[in-house]
């Protein structure tokens, strides 16, 4: 069964939310039982998941509203004659 794009929005937004949890979590402070490379490592790598997941939904409903609006169109176009 394949996901609308609603339902694809929704969980790229429920992955944000992990994605921001997580971020936040390595910011406290943890150089006192993490190697403080491996930490920054780390961070660096959850930012970059937190920027990808909101720039894939982004995407995602950028190309919803377009296909919607282009959908619209085509049908009072239609109808209109």
């Amino acid at each position: 069964m394949e996901a609308s794009r609603e339902q694809v929005t929704e969980h790229l937004g429920e992955l944000q939310g992990w994605a921001d949890f997580v971020c936040d979590a390595l910011h406290a402070p943890l150089e006192h039982v993490a190697e403080p490379r491996a930490l920054r490592e780390v961070r660096e790598l959850s930012w970059t998941l937190r920027e990808k997941l909101y720039v894939l939904r982004t995407q995602v409903e950028f190309s919803s509203r377009l296909t919607h609006s282009f959908s619209a169109h085509t049908r009072d176009k239609e109808r209109s004659g």
